[in-house]
């Protein structure tokens, strides 16, 4: 098991709130009446009959089918006359609802226990943890067996950085020789990645990137200050979090302009760089929904009056405003815009996008966040197969995890979900959900309704004492 710390008082409100809050908002209240009687929960062998499967290998639907699970597995998919039931399985009719894989949150920051529960109610049965410390990996290895229930999960190990770092807890790397020990180390406790930051010199990110190269772990993260855009790509960079320093290319003929609020970004500087990043081979993750939570004072006010507040404790909610970010809503608004004409211009060009949330950071919640996040993939000009495929699909080719999760296909991981409506004619269907399979168990949306419910009034008790929280030291958000 994962010893518990003690998060600070203000990131500790911050999920506790967000918890609270999004006990209340797992289900469309429209959808409650055509909900079937489904079992609350089934695992072992399980056939989903009478289904439409969304499988995200391409843009369509299978119709009619039924699928068999095995234990994790998917065992069996094919049109309803082809394929038999076995005798001993839980039979789940679907009734012409559709079945997709279970969406990837490719950018989270895991702050405590009761967000596993979240991401799983809300579709996700994947996460990429970009901050990570020893803790993490005996998490992994805890929700991979079972002993822990919640998404599977990589993970990063601290972030590393230059001087002065930009968050405490931080790997600090100035010295290049120092570059070969702390990719080494970071490697030999088992971390997936790792994760560069914002203030690395030159130097040092090159010999950072040399030795993940020679030693054959990935390397993502931030493209550090007095890193270029063109070095980025030039080394491969596996992804780049939150489009940080592209904006140095996007001025009129690829000039750098001071800030994504600028009205100086150019469409063609943006099209040329997405070309770039494209020929590189390398990833962007947007983590766009994160910057619509930069509230104005006005705005914060505004949320803090919302109804839902009322069930949650006063010291939370001060937590939360302590982490807060108060901004100017129309330079906020251009920022948000400009990204989203980035995130339009990388599909166009056909560059490689994942969908991340960055959940653990204030106002960004876990679970619920990584919809909002392809709704406003959708709103940049993607269809909605093309926002789905960088949660499912592109997720697990990033990975290099392609069969073992991303499409609902014959011997993959039976993480699904099973929803009211198709989403790849709305994407807003993916929050009409009946239910989630992880691992090959069935949960209906009422028995994780139930869960969190439970989950939230022992959570207040908790809250009463202190809040725990996974990992052997503070974890923190990236921005």
């Amino acid at each position: 098991m994962t010893p518990p710390f003690r998060l600070p008082n203000a990131a500790a409100a911050s999920a506790a709130v967000a918890l609270s809050m999004l006990a209340c908002s797992v289900f469309d209240p429209d959808d409650s009446s055509d909900e079937p009687n489904f079992p609350a929960t089934a695992q072992g062998v399980v056939a989903f009959t009478n289904v439409h499967v969304v499988p995200m290998d391409a843009e369509r639907v299978l119709q009619n089918q039924t699928v068999v699970v095995r234990d994790d597995r998917i065992a069996a998919l094919g049109p309803a006359s082809e394929i038999d039931i076995p005798t001993d399985a839980t039979v789940i009719d679907a009734d012409g609802r559709y079945l997709m894989p279970g969406l990837a949150d490719m950018h989270v920051h895991v702050s405590w226990f009761a967000e596993l529960l979240l991401y799983v109610a809300h579709g996700v049965t994947t996460v990429r943890n970009m901050w990570g410390s020893p803790g993490y990996i005996t998490l992994r290895e805890d929700l991979e067996s079972g002993e822990r229930f919640g998404p599977k999960m990589y993970t990063a190990g601290p972030g590393i950085d230059g001087d002065p770092p930009f968050w405490p807890g931080t790997e600090l790397v100035v010295d290049v020789g120092r570059a070969d020990e702390v990719v080494a180390a970071h490697q030999a406790a088992g971390y997936d990645f790792i994760k560069l930051y914002t203030h690395l010199s030159l130097g040092v990110y090159d010999a950072l990137v040399a030795s993940a190269q020679a030693r054959g772990i990935p390397y993502v993260g931030h493209i550090p200050n007095a890193v270029s855009v063109e070095r980025a790509l030039e080394v491969r960079q596996g992804s780049v979090e939150h489009f940080t320093q592209y904006q140095t290319r996007l001025g009129p003929g690829g000039s750098p302009v001071n800030s994504w609020s600028s009205s100086n970004m150019d469409l063609a500087s943006m099209r040329a760089l997405a070309r770039s990043v494209r020929d590189a081979g390398v990833w962007s993750t947007p983590t766009l929904v994160a910057h619509t939570k930069f509230f104005s004072a006005a705005e914060e006010a505004a949320f803090l009056r919302s109804p839902e507040l009322r069930y949650l404790p006063r010291g939370l909610i001060d937590g939360w405003r302590e982490l807060a970010f108060n901004v100017d809503r129309i330079a906020r608004d251009l920022a948000v815009a400009n990204r989203l004409k980035m995130i339009n211009a990388l599909s166009d060009a056909g560059a490689r996008l994942l969908v991340g949330s960055d959940a653990g950071f204030t106002y960004v919640i876990a679970g619920v966040t990584i919809h909002e996040e392809l709704g406003l993939f959708v709103q940049a000009g993607l269809t909605p197969y093309q926002a789905l495929r960088g949660a499912t699909h592109d997720a697990a080719e990033f990975l290099g995890e392609q069969d073992e999760f991303g499409t609902v296909a014959e011997g993959l991981r039976a993480d699904v979900i099973l929803l009211n409506g198709n989403p790849l004619a709305d994407i807003a269907n993916l929050k009409r959900r009946s239910g989630v399979m992880l691992r090959g168990s069935w949960f209906s949306q009422p028995e994780l309704e139930r869960r969190l419910e439970e989950q939230t009034a022992a959570l207040e008790s908790t809250i009463a004492r202190s809040v725990t929280a996974l990992g052997s030291d503070r974890v923190r958000s990236d921005h």
